[in-house]
């Protein structure tokens, strides 16, 4: 808790689930996997965003001099939110019109804007309206990036893209504006986005799930032995998907049945897979104990088929 991420006005670390100060009414929260100043937020009820922890790039919505917000603070937004996403040094959220907006670093047009507000040119501690997105039905922040889904079906990116090509073009190129370079025809009729680290998912309206970027680990989850993947690939998974989640180097889905299938690192047995310690799992997996196992696997072998079975990611 070095960067008071427990929200409970101190830095020390806590072994059991302490409260939040300051907040009531959560219905969703959202942290973020930066490694130097990590931090945390939270939707209410009211549409209210509040966050606390790292604030070296203004991520918390205050000024940067406050490198270290202990306890949660409302953040000063324009409208009503209802989708709220911590990323890596920055924070967007979605309002109920459907527009978006974005603040903390943005050194790589994280933010979606070229106009640079704040104390310096690369941070931006208030809540930057992202003027051409309308109509937003999702959000997703990966390491430098962020994804959006809208009312159409079209997914736009912006931000980070070098050769592991998260906004689906493998050229080396940043973009601080919003575009549909996500043009690709395997994203049409996506209502989902999710990212982490450099990958990026979507789920489209038939509940069909496919991954790009970063394949270091298999994330993609397609088996695609690559260091990175810039066409879209199809998951396999049994059955259409109801959500989809990425963390920083793996994925998980939930199917109609309720049953989650994951993929990619599995380092620390992040992938619920019954297997600990290593290995990188290209295909989708039974999470144990969800409760599915496909059609003439053999009991306890749903994942030597499959070689694979789960991840991590906010759910």
């Amino acid at each position: 808790n070095p960067t008071g991420c427990l929200g409970n006005s101190t830095k020390v670390a806590s072994a059991v689930p302490v409260e939040v100060i300051g907040l009531s009414d959560a219905v969703a929260v959202s942290t973020s996997h930066d490694p130097g100043s990590p931090h945390a937020c939270a939707l209410t009820k009211a549409g209210e965003v509040w966050c606390w922890g790292g604030n070296a790039s203004g991520q918390c919505g205050f000024p940067n001099s406050d490198s270290i917000v202990l306890q949660a603070k409302k953040v000063a937004l324009t409208g009503k939110a209802v989708e709220l996403r911590a990323g890596r040094l920055a924070t967007c959220v979605r309002y109920d019109t459907g527009h978006a907006a974005c603040w903390g670093k943005n050194t790589v047009g994280q933010l979606g804007t070229l106009t640079l507000v704040g104390l310096d040119a690369e941070n931006q501690l208030t809540p930057l309206p992202i003027a051409p997105l309308q109509r937003t039905r999702s959000l997703a922040m990966g390491s430098g990036f962020a994804l959006a889904a809208v009312q159409s079906g079209e997914v736009w990116g912006w931000g980070k893209n070098n050769v592991k090509a998260q906004l689906t073009v493998s050229v080396a190129k940043d973009t601080a504006t919003p575009v549909t370079a996500l043009a690709a025809p395997e994203l049409q009729g996506s209502v989902q986005v999710t990212a982490g680290g450099d990958s990026g998912c979507i789920r489209t309206t038939a509940g069909v799930v496919r991954c790009w970027g970063d394949n270091a680990s298999l994330q993609s989850g397609n088996n695609v032995a690559s260091s990175y993947v810039a066409q879209p690939v199809t998951v396999p998974l049994a059955q259409p998907a109801i959500d989809v989640a990425m963390g920083e180097t793996s994925a998980c889905a939930v199917l109609g049945d309720g049953s989650v299938w994951c993929w990619g690192a599995n380092a620390s047995a992040q992938l619920g897979n019954n297997v600990q310690g290593g290995g990188n799992f290209g295909v989708p997996g039974l999470v144990y104990g969800t409760g599915w196992i496909a059609p003439g696997a053999a009991k306890g072998a749903a994942c030597t088929t499959n070689e694979a079975c789960g991840d991590d990611g906010n759910m």
